[in-house]
């Protein structure tokens, strides 16, 4: 059980970069992690159910509503709050001036305080993010790519490209 449901200070979180590389949870390198208390053997992560083994596709159909609580709209206000997405005061951008904390031992208290938990990010969107097209699979040609997202890249297309119609000048000094 995570420590977040009983502790609100807990706010750790796995970023969608750790789904983007399975590779990092395999313990290729058969290092020893250890036992559990039981005696099993620390080895590779298992993974929640929803994940299916495989937790790109889920991540991937949800990118947009983790940007919207990171960077978006839901990161401050009445949706910050309806999504339980809410943190202590000091953690937002901008909501405290260390330099106008007269007592050196608050001021580093305060300090230590942030250092510890971070910063919520400089918020970068004001309306909900945009779906990520998710291949399908239905064009296997492209359903064993990792990150492509649409049956045509650009490169498949360069007949079609023309030269820019507006003529740019260059001066070259010697």
């Amino acid at each position: 059980m995570s420590a977040s449901k009983r502790n609100m200070a807990d706010v750790k979180e796995l970023i969608p970069e750790f789904f983007f590389l399975p590779e990092m949870f395999m313990n290729k390198n058969r290092f020893d992690l250890g036992r559990k208390q039981n005696g099993i053997s620390l080895d590779d992560i298992v993974l929640p159910a929803w994940a299916k083994d495989d937790p790109r596709e889920f991540v991937s159909s949800h990118l947009h509503e983790w940007i919207d609580l990171i960077f978006g709209y839901k990161q401050s206000g009445e949706e910050a709050i309806s999504s339980h997405n809410l943190f202590h005061h000091l953690f937002y951008e901008g909501n405290v001036n260390f330099d106008s904390i007269d007592d050196s031992l608050t001021r580093n208290a305060t300090i230590a305080f942030v250092n510890n938990f971070g910063q919520i990010p400089s918020q970068l969107f004001k309306k909900p993010h945009p779906q990520k097209k998710v291949n399908n699979g239905s064009d296997l040609s492209f359903s064993r790519i990792p990150g492509v997202t649409t049956n045509r890249l650009f490169y498949h297309a360069l007949h079609s490209l023309k030269p820019p119609t507006i003529h740019i000048k260059v001066h070259v000094y010697t």
